[in-house]
């Protein structure tokens, strides 16, 4: 039987090697890093540190709510204490209680917008933590689906090695080499079929007597355009 012929029976079983080999590398990449958990944990730690943020702000809103109270508390003790006479010292000590009373306020105010700014992001995260389960509950159910993906994919695998191996049997071992390296240098497809007296892979015609070569039973013949093993059924 021709080297061709058992060389393009070869080809056909590496191609769906190749095909497995793609589909499982395409398989683990999605079992060790799952986009849709990955943006999940991304959101969720972007709220978290929104949050943690947030009461910083709070913190430090609060650290001058007491501090105004503080002195507000100390002056009011100064102003109706007795113990100051001076009616312009009385009247500073007024004036100031009522700068403070005004800026407490504010402060109070921003106090509560802080507050519901917390709340808002709590919530968001609380939303973000669901959705992040979500995505891992459904990375588990896919990766299940996958794994069992998988283990046909390495099944049927073997069973192509197993194809190739008996096929090369056939082959001379210097065509051997030569399929190896066409391989290597052309994308994995070293053999390809003449139709319509053309190279199916690059198109070039062949003359008839190239077509003579090619039908061959021991020797191979090479397009003249892109240098693959030409086989004709």
């Amino acid at each position: 039987m021709s080297q061709s012929l058992h060389l393009n029976s070869m080809q056909k079983t590496d191609t769906q090697i190749d095909r497995i080999d793609h589909r499982l590398l395409e398989i683990e990449k999605i079992l060790q890093s799952d986009k849709r958990v990955l943006d999940a944990q991304k959101k969720l730690d972007a709220v978290n540190e929104r949050l943690k943020s947030a009461k910083k702000d709070l913190g430090i809103i609060e650290d001058e709510v007491k501090s105004n109270k503080i002195k507000q508390e100390t002056n009011e003790a100064s102003l109706y204490g007795g113990k100051i006479h001076n009616p312009k010292e009385l009247q500073d000590l007024q004036k100031d209680i009522e700068i403070r009373k005004k800026n407490l306020q504010q402060l109070e105010e921003k106090q509560l917008d802080a507050m519901i700014i917390i709340e808002e992001i709590e919530n968001e995260i609380e939303t973000s933590e669901k959705k992040l389960q979500q995505a891992q509950m459904d990375v588990l159910q896919q990766q299940a689906s996958l794994a069992g993906e998988k283990d046909t994919l390495l099944k049927n695998k073997a069973n192509f090695e197993s194809e190739k191996k008996a096929i090369s049997v056939s082959v001379a071992p210097e065509n051997l080499v030569t399929y190896q390296k066409l391989r290597q240098q052309k994308k994995g497809i070293a053999v390809t079929c003449v139709e319509d007296n053309a190279c199916a892979s690059c198109g070039a015609v062949l003359r008839p007597e190239e077509v003579q070569l090619a039908k061959s039973p021991n020797q191979l013949y090479f397009c003249q355009s892109c240098g693959r093993i030409l086989f004709i059924g």
